[in-house]
Protein backbone atom coordinates (compact mmCIF):
# COMPACT_ATOMS: atom_id res chain seq x y z
CA UNK A 1 0.00 0.00 0.00
CA UNK A 2 1.45 3.29 -0.97
CA UNK A 3 1.96 6.00 1.85
CA UNK A 4 -0.49 8.20 0.27
CA UNK A 5 -3.37 5.61 0.02
CA UNK A 6 -2.22 4.94 3.88
CA UNK A 7 -2.46 8.46 5.20
CA UNK A 8 -5.63 9.02 3.36
CA UNK A 9 -7.01 6.10 5.28
CA UNK A 10 -6.17 6.91 8.35
CA UNK A 11 -7.33 10.30 8.13
CA UNK A 12 -10.66 9.42 6.72
CA UNK A 13 -10.26 6.42 10.17
CA UNK A 14 -9.87 8.87 12.60
CA UNK A 15 -12.84 11.25 10.62
CA UNK A 16 -15.61 8.50 11.33
CA UNK A 17 -13.82 7.94 14.49
CA UNK A 18 -14.13 11.55 15.72
CA UNK A 19 -17.75 11.64 14.00
CA UNK A 20 -19.05 8.55 16.21
CA UNK A 21 -17.66 10.42 19.14
CA UNK A 22 -19.28 13.62 18.91
CA UNK A 23 -22.38 11.59 17.96
CA UNK A 24 -22.06 10.13 20.82
CA UNK A 25 -21.56 13.07 22.77
CA UNK A 26 -24.29 14.66 21.50
CA UNK A 27 -26.88 11.99 22.34
CA UNK A 28 -25.46 11.74 25.62
CA UNK A 29 -26.03 15.61 26.55
CA UNK A 30 -29.18 15.94 24.52
CA UNK A 31 -30.97 13.32 25.67
CA UNK A 32 -32.21 13.89 28.88
CA UNK A 33 -33.42 17.73 27.98
CA UNK A 34 -36.76 18.36 29.18
CA UNK A 35 -39.57 18.47 27.55
CA UNK A 36 -41.00 21.48 26.37
CA UNK A 37 -44.23 21.02 23.80
CA UNK A 38 -46.78 18.57 24.17
CA UNK A 39 -49.08 17.50 26.59
CA UNK A 40 -48.26 14.78 29.95
CA UNK A 41 -50.40 13.05 31.94
CA UNK A 42 -49.17 12.73 35.70
CA UNK A 43 -50.85 11.89 38.37
CA UNK A 44 -51.07 13.37 40.99
CA UNK A 45 -52.76 16.64 39.57
CA UNK A 46 -55.89 17.94 40.30
CA UNK A 47 -56.77 19.72 37.21
CA UNK A 48 -54.88 21.00 34.39
CA UNK A 49 -51.42 22.88 34.74
CA UNK A 50 -49.73 24.62 31.59
CA UNK A 51 -46.31 26.17 31.30
CA UNK A 52 -45.39 28.76 29.22
CA UNK A 53 -41.41 28.72 28.42
CA UNK A 54 -40.41 32.83 27.40
CA UNK A 55 -37.57 33.02 24.89
CA UNK A 56 -35.18 32.82 27.87
CA UNK A 57 -36.15 29.10 28.83
CA UNK A 58 -37.85 30.60 31.73
CA UNK A 59 -41.23 28.79 32.92
CA UNK A 60 -44.27 30.65 33.69
CA UNK A 61 -46.42 28.34 35.41
CA UNK A 62 -50.29 28.76 35.55
CA UNK A 63 -52.72 26.41 37.80
CA UNK A 64 -56.40 26.79 39.49
CA UNK A 65 -55.40 25.73 42.86
CA UNK A 66 -51.95 26.24 45.10
CA UNK A 67 -51.66 22.06 44.90
CA UNK A 68 -51.11 21.92 41.43
CA UNK A 69 -49.03 25.41 41.34
CA UNK A 70 -46.80 23.95 43.53
CA UNK A 71 -46.62 20.23 42.23
CA UNK A 72 -45.85 22.54 38.71
CA UNK A 73 -43.06 24.16 40.20
CA UNK A 74 -41.31 21.01 41.49
CA UNK A 75 -41.74 19.48 38.08
CA UNK A 76 -40.32 22.58 36.69
CA UNK A 77 -37.30 22.96 38.37
CA UNK A 78 -36.75 19.29 38.23
CA UNK A 79 -36.87 19.31 34.71
CA UNK A 80 -34.21 22.65 34.78
CA UNK A 81 -31.86 21.46 37.79
CA UNK A 82 -32.15 18.01 39.02
CA UNK A 83 -28.89 17.12 39.49
CA UNK A 84 -28.24 20.69 41.19
CA UNK A 85 -31.22 19.45 43.53
CA UNK A 86 -29.89 15.79 44.32
CA UNK A 87 -26.31 16.98 44.79
CA UNK A 88 -27.45 20.04 46.76
CA UNK A 89 -29.71 17.95 49.03
CA UNK A 90 -26.81 15.32 49.84
CA UNK A 91 -24.58 17.67 50.77
CA UNK A 92 -27.21 18.98 53.09
CA UNK A 93 -27.79 15.77 54.12
CA UNK A 94 -24.20 15.08 54.56
CA UNK A 95 -24.25 11.95 52.01
CA UNK A 96 -21.93 12.75 49.63
CA UNK A 97 -19.58 10.59 49.84
CA UNK A 98 -22.28 8.09 49.03
CA UNK A 99 -22.06 8.24 45.32
CA UNK A 100 -18.42 10.85 45.20
CA UNK A 101 -16.24 8.30 47.73
CA UNK A 102 -14.26 9.21 50.73
CA UNK A 103 -13.11 12.19 49.58
CA UNK A 104 -16.17 13.90 50.10
CA UNK A 105 -16.04 12.63 53.71
CA UNK A 106 -15.07 15.77 55.73
CA UNK A 107 -17.64 17.92 53.81
CA UNK A 108 -20.25 15.06 55.38
CA UNK A 109 -18.72 15.15 58.61
CA UNK A 110 -19.34 19.09 58.79
CA UNK A 111 -22.66 19.47 57.30
CA UNK A 112 -23.71 16.58 59.69
CA UNK A 113 -22.30 18.18 62.72
CA UNK A 114 -23.92 21.47 61.70
CA UNK A 115 -27.49 19.68 61.48
CA UNK A 116 -28.76 21.06 58.80
CA UNK A 117 -30.87 17.55 57.97
CA UNK A 118 -31.91 17.39 61.92
CA UNK A 119 -32.90 20.77 62.16
CA UNK A 120 -35.13 20.29 58.67
CA UNK A 121 -36.67 17.06 60.19
CA UNK A 122 -37.98 18.73 63.45
CA UNK A 123 -38.88 21.98 61.34
CA UNK A 124 -41.02 19.68 59.25
CA UNK A 125 -42.99 17.96 62.28
CA UNK A 126 -43.85 21.76 63.95
CA UNK A 127 -44.39 22.91 60.23
CA UNK A 128 -48.46 24.54 59.66
CA UNK A 129 -50.66 22.81 57.77
CA UNK A 130 -50.37 24.99 54.37
CA UNK A 131 -46.36 25.04 54.37
CA UNK A 132 -46.74 20.90 54.25
CA UNK A 133 -49.42 21.18 51.33
CA UNK A 134 -47.38 23.07 49.65
CA UNK A 135 -43.92 21.27 50.08
CA UNK A 136 -45.51 17.96 49.51
CA UNK A 137 -46.79 19.04 46.59
CA UNK A 138 -43.94 20.59 45.25
CA UNK A 139 -41.81 17.50 46.26
CA UNK A 140 -44.79 15.44 43.98
CA UNK A 141 -43.74 17.70 41.33
CA UNK A 142 -40.50 16.62 41.37
CA UNK A 143 -40.95 12.73 41.73
CA UNK A 144 -43.37 13.01 39.16
CA UNK A 145 -40.58 14.18 36.94
CA UNK A 146 -38.17 11.50 37.87
CA UNK A 147 -40.97 9.17 36.85
CA UNK A 148 -41.67 10.03 33.88
CA UNK A 149 -38.32 11.33 32.03
CA UNK A 150 -34.76 10.32 31.61
CA UNK A 151 -32.13 11.53 34.36
CA UNK A 152 -29.19 14.18 33.46
CA UNK A 153 -26.48 13.00 32.16
CA UNK A 154 -24.30 13.22 35.76
CA UNK A 155 -26.42 10.01 37.06
CA UNK A 156 -25.64 7.79 34.37
CA UNK A 157 -21.40 8.94 35.11
CA UNK A 158 -22.10 8.07 38.67
CA UNK A 159 -24.15 4.98 37.64
CA UNK A 160 -26.95 5.52 40.47
CA UNK A 161 -30.57 6.75 40.21
CA UNK A 162 -31.67 9.95 42.95
CA UNK A 163 -34.29 8.53 45.38
CA UNK A 164 -37.45 10.19 45.82
CA UNK A 165 -37.87 14.27 46.88
CA UNK A 166 -39.21 14.92 50.16
CA UNK A 167 -40.44 18.21 52.04
CA UNK A 168 -37.51 17.70 54.35
CA UNK A 169 -34.92 17.88 51.53
CA UNK A 170 -36.42 20.97 50.67
CA UNK A 171 -35.75 22.17 53.72
CA UNK A 172 -32.59 20.64 54.30
CA UNK A 173 -31.76 22.70 50.92
CA UNK A 174 -33.24 25.81 52.44
CA UNK A 175 -30.95 25.59 55.50
CA UNK A 176 -27.50 24.91 53.11
CA UNK A 177 -28.01 27.89 51.28
CA UNK A 178 -28.78 30.20 53.84
CA UNK A 179 -25.87 29.00 55.59
CA UNK A 180 -23.97 29.63 52.04
CA UNK A 181 -25.07 33.12 51.94
CA UNK A 182 -23.83 33.62 55.72
CA UNK A 183 -20.26 34.66 54.50
CA UNK A 184 -20.12 37.73 54.58
CA UNK A 185 -21.00 38.28 58.00
CA UNK A 186 -18.50 40.09 59.46
CA UNK A 187 -18.34 42.65 56.65
CA UNK A 188 -21.97 43.33 57.68
CA UNK A 189 -20.75 43.35 61.31
CA UNK A 190 -18.45 46.36 60.34
CA UNK A 191 -20.55 48.04 58.01
CA UNK A 192 -23.26 48.34 60.76
CA UNK A 193 -20.42 49.33 63.68
CA UNK A 194 -19.28 52.25 60.65
CA UNK A 195 -22.69 53.42 60.70
CA UNK A 196 -23.43 53.60 64.03
CA UNK A 197 -19.92 55.22 64.96
CA UNK A 198 -19.57 57.64 61.38
CA UNK A 199 -22.95 57.75 60.08
CA UNK A 200 -24.84 56.59 56.98
CA UNK A 201 -22.63 59.23 54.65
CA UNK A 202 -19.33 57.73 55.56
CA UNK A 203 -20.26 54.27 54.69
CA UNK A 204 -21.71 55.86 51.30
CA UNK A 205 -18.81 57.10 50.58
CA UNK A 206 -16.83 53.70 51.48
CA UNK A 207 -19.27 51.68 49.45
CA UNK A 208 -17.90 50.87 45.27
CA UNK A 209 -20.94 52.93 43.62
CA UNK A 210 -22.51 50.66 40.94
CA UNK A 211 -21.42 51.17 37.22
CA UNK A 212 -23.77 53.66 36.13
CA UNK A 213 -26.08 52.38 32.49
CA UNK A 214 -26.20 48.68 34.16
CA UNK A 215 -29.70 47.22 34.50
CA UNK A 216 -31.59 48.14 37.68
CA UNK A 217 -34.04 45.97 39.34
CA UNK A 218 -36.39 49.14 39.95
CA UNK A 219 -35.42 52.32 37.22
CA UNK A 220 -34.41 55.58 38.98
CA UNK A 221 -36.94 57.76 39.79
CA UNK A 222 -39.60 54.62 39.66
CA UNK A 223 -41.38 53.93 43.06
CA UNK A 224 -41.48 50.33 43.80
CA UNK A 225 -45.45 48.98 44.51
CA UNK A 226 -45.08 45.89 43.15
CA UNK A 227 -44.30 43.77 40.53
CA UNK A 228 -47.86 43.81 38.87
CA UNK A 229 -48.01 46.80 36.27
CA UNK A 230 -44.60 47.00 35.85
CA UNK A 231 -44.08 42.83 34.92
CA UNK A 232 -47.61 43.62 32.75
CA UNK A 233 -46.09 46.11 30.95
CA UNK A 234 -42.25 45.47 30.77
CA UNK A 235 -42.25 41.42 31.12
CA UNK A 236 -45.14 39.30 29.63
CA UNK A 237 -43.53 36.22 28.54
CA UNK A 238 -43.20 35.59 25.39
CA UNK A 239 -43.62 31.48 24.78
CA UNK A 240 -41.47 30.21 21.89
CA UNK A 241 -42.89 26.72 23.43
CA UNK A 242 -45.33 24.98 25.58
CA UNK A 243 -46.09 21.73 27.82
CA UNK A 244 -49.51 21.19 29.14
CA UNK A 245 -50.49 19.10 31.81
CA UNK A 246 -53.64 17.07 32.33
CA UNK A 247 -54.44 15.61 35.35
CA UNK A 248 -54.31 12.31 35.21
CA UNK A 249 -57.90 10.71 34.23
Amino acid sequence: MSMGRMIRRTALGLLVAGGAVSAGAYYLLRRPVPKAKGRLKLRGLRAEVEILRDRWGIPHIYAGNLHDMFFGVGYAQAQDRLWQMEFNRRAASGTLAEVLGEDALEIDRLTRRVGFRRVSEAEWQDAEETEKAVLEAFSAGVNAYMESSRMPVEFGLLRYRPKPWHPVDTLAFGRLMSWSLSGNWDREILRSWTVERFGAKVMEALEPLYPPGKPLIVPPGAEAKGAGHYWRRTMTPRPSSWVRWPAAG
